[in-house]
């Protein structure tokens, strides 16, 4: 469209060469790209919190999801709490820690300041 709107002609060499030449002045190649994908036995897990709805009571009941998730195993701990206050945030790390067999080293938080209030 752009070919015909704008008598753009074509550009493909011209960018492929200017990437080129960006990526060697960058020292970036292509080709050392990768993602960790092999973590090991329980050294890391992911944290974060979520929202559901339940029916408690007969009464429609917004509720926060504490979530730990093993990277190795991909297993997951999910518990309900009324709030995301501290109480509810160490509550839930004991929990997942004592589902899990043990303490992660490494915890990964999602967005953590803005879920935890004191």
């Amino acid at each position: 469209r752009l070919k015909q709107e704008h008598a753009f002609k074509d550009l493909r060499h011209t960018v492929r060469r200017y990437v080129r030449e960006a990526k060697l002045r960058l020292g970036v190649s292509g080709r050392e790209v990768f993602i960790p994908s092999d973590p090991q036995t329980g050294v890391e897990a992911e944290v974060d919190w979520g929202n559901c709805i339940a029916i408690l009571g007969g009464v429609e009941t917004r509720l926060k999801l504490f979530c730990m998730r093993s990277k190795f195993s991909g297993k997951h701990l999910v518990r309900c709490y009324p709030c995301e206050r501290q109480q509810a945030f160490f509550d839930g790390h004991i929990k997942g820690f004592s589902f899990f067999g043990g303490v992660f080293p490494v915890l990964i938080y999602d967005n953590l300041t803005n879920k935890v209030r004191l």
